[in-house]
């Protein structure tokens, strides 16, 4: 969270002047879905996070489908006890 307030800083507030309160709003509201769905990171792999995040849960599935997945918590943890 911290990155993304600094980068939101430097790339947005730092680099604007806003007209009015929602000027200000409209572009925060534009900078927020280009840092989720335009701007890749090298840390996600050259992914933007949108594109992660989707990335991640189909090769989670693959890997995981769903039906290995449910699970009885209450036998997990043996809770039947309590």
């Amino acid at each position: 969270m911290e990155n993304f307030f600094g980068l939101l800083k430097s790339e947005l507030l730092y680099l604007e002047k806003f007209a009015s309160y929602e000027d200000f709003i409209s572009k925060l509201k534009d900078y927020i879905d280009y840092y989720n769905t335009k701007r890749i990171k090298l840390k996600l792999k050259g992914m933007s996070p949108v594109e992660y995040r989707t990335h991640s849960q189909k090769v989670t599935n693959y890997i995981f489908p769903r039906k290995w997945v449910q699970i009885n918590i209450r036998d997990s943890f043996n809770l039947s006890s309590i």
